[in-house]
């Protein structure tokens, strides 16, 4: 079984050395596509880190460039890759699996981590015009290697960039992702409105719910409590495993004072099952910061006992806490 690693490219010079070396040794063939636009350094820099360069057609849409690119891959298995971002593997990783069509693997940005599918069979197609995806029902974790993604040089720039791609889609996947890019905009009349559409659609629930959860990040920051409790709560009904509500609202409600309230919420967060989502789980939010709210809320009750419980949990998880 081969795989070969395929990445498109546009002026990336100054990063696409690093982003091969990260995998190369772990793949049989190195495939970049360059955008018909692209400088002819960055095919330099890639021939340079061992990849076989192609010129590729001109950009229409990212699916549309994806897909270009799979039809030069020569190997069983593509293993998606951008020119910004590295794999990292730890001692788990055995190879590559060789059964099946697609795989996910971890992609971990600014304390997020989600399940992506990165590994699959070539004959596979990408969808939508930006943030676009393999779809594929069953994709199996690769077990002992993580995608860190770079973020953005200039976020404003590239949710400019997806609403200019997305404006008039309607499916699901778009409206949510144009509420997110009009959020970072700072445009959160519209965001407000794609993402509380987004919410109230069927498919793909996971996606629903964190359309929610950023509904309600909104209303807390335009000060709207009403709104912001109401969001928070059908959150948390949408996806009870989540701990991210509970621990954001618990630290509204102790801020505003009514930490009795906030010491049960982040009480029921540190009791929540280990999560099993595949969508921008907070890593903090699953693993220190319940213990954190909760102990910040028994210190300010007078709970010494337990306070130091909490907090020893705390510890357990950050190496760096500090002194309370």
């Amino acid at each position: 079984m081969a795989v070969e690693c395929v990445l498109i490219a546009r002026d990336n010079a100054d990063t696409i050395g690093a982003a091969i070396a990260s995998v190369a040794a772990r793949v049989d063939a190195v495939l970049v596509v360059l955008n018909a636009e692209s400088d002819e350094e960055t095919g330099t820099v890639a021939r340079a880190a061992g990849a076989r360069v192609v010129r590729g057609g001109p950009f229409r849409d990212f699916a549309s460039a994806r897909n270009e690119a799979l039809e030069h891959v020569r190997a069983d298995w593509a293993l998606q890759l951008d020119t910004d971002d590295v794999y990292a593997f730890g001692p788990e990783f055995q190879g590559w699996p060789t059964n099946g069509e697609a795989h996910a693997i971890v992609t971990v940005c600014e304390g997020l981590a989600w399940k992506f599918i990165r590994l699959f069979r070539p004959h596979l197609r990408y969808k939508e015009r930006c943030h676009e995806y393999i779809s594929y029902d069953v994709a199996p974790l690769v077990l002992g290697v993580n995608y860190l993604r770079t973020p953005p040089k200039d976020p404003v720039a590239r949710a400019h960039r997806n609403i200019a791609l997305l404006v008039g889609q309607t499916d699901s996947r778009s409206v949510f992702q144009l509420g997110m890019s009009y959020e970072v905009t700072g445009d959160h009349v519209r965001a407000l409105e794609f993402l509380e559409l987004r919410a109230a659609m069927p498919e793909h629930h996971e996606e629903a719910f964190y359309a929610k959860l950023e509904a309600a990040r909104i209303y807390a920051r335009l000060s709207r409590p009403s709104a912001a409790a109401s969001a928070y709560g059908r959150a948390r009904s949408m996806r009870p495993t989540r701990a991210e509500p509970y621990v954001e609202y618990a630290k509204i409600l102790r801020e505003r004072g009514d930490v009795v309230a906030a010491r049960d919420l982040a009480k029921q967060a540190t009791e929540l099952p280990p999560c099993t989502d595949f969508i921008f789980v907070d890593i903090a939010a699953h693993t220190w910061r319940p213990w954190a709210e909760l102990a910040l809320a028994e210190k300010i009750l007078g709970n010494e006992p337990a306070f130091e419980a909490a907090y020893a949990k705390v510890a357990k998880w950050r190496t760096d806490a500090p002194p309370l």
